[in-house]
């Protein structure tokens, strides 16, 4: 069920528990991969992590909702989270947090804490970068307390959980318009007129430029497998693909990138996708 924290209510207290678990250092020091959307942003994180990690990092990746095992909402280095490490996670933050709250502070709602969770998992873990799906809306989901991300990305927008995020394309896009930041390179695929309208105005606010991702074109992959089924995937693999790009260069490691070819513009590298992606 939706969480009604991505409301805004008392959306203080994530900062609050951020200073309780002593995460807001190890927070900043995270690299960023920020995706927000309502079709395809769990697709578009796990291809960018999967490039990401073929170039080399260490990755930690938050998606939902998990199938069968909460574990598979944490992955590192492409692997879900081990028993043994998520027991031990989740006990440290949970024992913590019922220490320090109560009548004035309750404990998080289920997905500010699996959230919460997953920054500690990150920060110890040390991942070079970590790729965070956003769990609903944009502007009030718990994983918006990263204030600086190296770069933001937006899916497809259309109408859901409208009964938090408004009832209108508008209400939605200005939700999931929330994770834009100042000074944050932001990329997004071709939206609805009244959609991006909306994306382009709050990215102007910031000072930054929000670019418009094509699908990536099969004939680039010559015969490799993309690694999720359906024509929708080449959509979140191209913006993937540029997230991963802007990612490397503003870490100083184009030359991290395996390229097979190039495509049209430097921005654009082709990246094989060697391995099944799920």
């Amino acid at each position: 069920r939706a969480d009604t924290g991505n409301r805004g209510n008392q959306w203080e207290l994530m900062a609050k528990y951020l200073q309780i678990l002593e995460l807001e250092e190890p927070i900043a020091r995270l690299k960023v991969v920020h995706v927000a959307g309502t079709k395809g942003k769990g697709s578009t994180c796990t291809f960018a992590e999967s490039i990401l990690r073929s170039c080399g990092f260490r990755t930690g990746l938050f998606t939902s909702p998990h199938l069968i095992d909460v574990r598979e909402r944490f992955r590192l280095d492409g692997l879900d989270i081990s028993e043994e490490k998520f027991i031990r996670y989740f006990w440290w933050c949970w024992n913590k947090l019922k220490v320090k709250t109560g009548d004035d502070i309750p404990m998080p709602a289920y997905f500010r804490f699996l959230a919460l969770l997953a920054f500690k998992i990150f920060s110890d873990e040390q991942v070079d970068v970590a790729v965070l799906e956003v769990g609903l809306g944009g502007k009030y989901d718990a994983t918006n307390v990263v204030k600086a991300p190296v770069v933001c990305g937006i899916s497809s927008l259309g109408y859901d959980h409208m009964e938090i995020l408004g009832n209108s394309l508008v209400e939605i896009a200005g939700e999931k318009a929330g994770i834009l930041k100042k000074g944050v390179p932001a990329y997004t695929v071709p939206q609805p007129e009244v959609a991006m309208s909306v994306l382009k105005q709050r990215a102007s606010e910031l000072g930054v430029s929000i670019r418009i991702v094509p699908p990536l074109d099969p004939r680039q992959l010559e015969d490799q497998p993309l690694g999720l089924h359906g024509e929708h995937q080449y959509m979140n693999a191209g913006l993937a693909v540029a997230l991963a790009n802007t990612w490397l260069e503003r870490q100083g490691h184009l030359d991290r990138i395996h390229v097979k070819d190039h495509v049209s513009t430097p921005n654009w590298h082709l990246f094989i996708f060697r391995k099944r992606m799920c």
